[in-house]
């Protein structure tokens, strides 16, 4: 929508304060004072002009430490940097991009999520910092979004359950990094966010079920086209369902039997080391997989079953439109096509009339795309489309 310009005539100061929010040289009123040489009150006034023609937004108060906040401010349109990150154990995907969708940049990091959370995030700021400053004529992001593999406290903004990312239990992830980068950033799981950005692939579905299949096993729930987390972000896990079938071997939870200790990457790669009798990865089970290898396909098709099984009581429960398998494992049609018969079995024929059952479109830029929607809904940018484009996405990293 273009800038209503019609409440005061342009000046060159409202040039230059446009100019140098968009930049990122100021991010306060106080930092246009300092910066224009201007008083308190011309600034106050001429950004209150940008803010009622369209042109500027109050992002509300920034983390400060001490004293009262101040309040930022950012340019208010679709041109807008967002900023995207999905953190997976040993990778992490960190990308600009344009509220429109255009990819400005987009990096992958080696990690080590072990080495506890400050290491870790002191390496994404730093990675984060040198790509807005490479790209300062893009403008300074006005929101964040990171995705991590842990249940998330969202109201805090940080991991809820350590379980995956050890040592990281409660550490404040969204204050350090809005406090570093002076913008406001979501901290989001990332089964959510590969579930947001693959639904946002199909405008014409409503509700989907997205699974997140790699080295371990997360699912993201879709209701009216948004993320539905329930009421402690647990919506759609089912890692930790218990059956007898499962056996009783030790889960990351504290519990045993759970369904991650026999269907997540990992699991399968240790099954199928004592199955060939030498030390095995996901990637040598997949590889046997394509080759046809009868134990690898056995095993699976158990995991699809299983994995097919407790999704269709998700699916009984939601009827949804679509239920997209992502990661590593969904890779392999022996375990997509087990997944599609256990729903089709267990699942009552009005549930399944319609239902659309297949790998992610989006693959590993799922997540991606998903947390530059969730970015762009905290900064309150409207996307003109609800695609974020590929043009310089690339398959950098495997399923982490």
């Amino acid at each position: 929508m273009p800038a209503d310009t019609t409440h005061s005539p342009r000046l060159d100061i409202h040039r230059r304060i446009l100019d140098l929010v968009r930049t990122g040289r100021a991010r306060t009123r106080s930092d246009l004072v300092a910066l224009l040489h201007a008083s308190a009150s011309i600034v106050s006034l001429r950004t209150r002009e940008l803010i009622d023609s369209g042109e500027l937004i109050d992002t509300g108060p920034l983390s400060s430490g001490t004293g009262r906040p101040s309040r930022g401010l950012a340019l208010a349109s679709s041109e807008r940097t967002l900023l995207a990150a999905d953190l997976g154990t040993y990778h992490a995907r960190i990308g600009l991009a344009k509220a429109h969708g255009e990819v400005i940049d987009l990096r992958t990091l080696k990690i080590d999520s072990s080495s506890g959370p400050k290491k870790v995030l002191d390496l994404l700021c730093a990675t984060i910092e040198e790509m807005i400053a490479d790209n300062i004529n893009s403008g300074m992001p006005a929101a964040g979004c990171i995705g991590l593999p842990a249940p998330i406290d969202h109201k805090k903004g940080w991991v809820d359950s350590s379980s995956r990312l050890r040592g990281w239990h409660h550490f404040p992830i969204a204050d350090l990094f809005s406090a570093r980068l002076g913008i406001p950033i979501a901290i989001e799981n990332d089964a959510d966010i590969m579930a947001l950005g693959e639904h946002l692939e199909h405008p014409e579905l409503q509700h989907s079920i997205t699974v997140k299949a790699g080295g371990s096993i997360g699912v993201g729930v879709v209701i009216d086209s948004r993320l539905h987390r329930g009421a402690t972000g647990a919506a759609g896990d089912i890692v930790h369902v218990r059956m007898p079938a499962f056996g009783d071997l030790p889960c990351a939870c504290g519990k045993t039997g759970c369904l991650d200790t026999v269907l997540s990457g990992l699991a399968l790669a240790r099954q199928w080391s004592q199955a060939v009798g030498s030390p095995q990865d996901l990637e040598d089970l997949l590889n046997a997989d394509f080759n046809a290898d009868s134990a690898a396909l056995d095993l699976l098709r158990t995991a699809g079953s299983r994995l097919g099984e407790a999704l269709s009581v998700i699916a009984g429960l939601l009827n949804p439109d679509a239920v997209f398998i992502g990661g590593r494992l969904s890779t392999s049609e022996t375990f997509l096509a087990a997944i599609r018969a256990a729903l089709y079995t267990n699942c009552h024929p009005l549930i399944t009339k319609n239902l659309l059952i297949e790998a992610t479109s989006a693959g590993i830029d799922a997540a991606f795309k998903g947390a530059v929607a969730s970015a762009a809904s905290i900064a309150g940018l409207q996307t003109s489309s609800p695609h974020v484009s590929s043009r310089t996405i690339t398959q950098t990293a495997r399923d982490f």
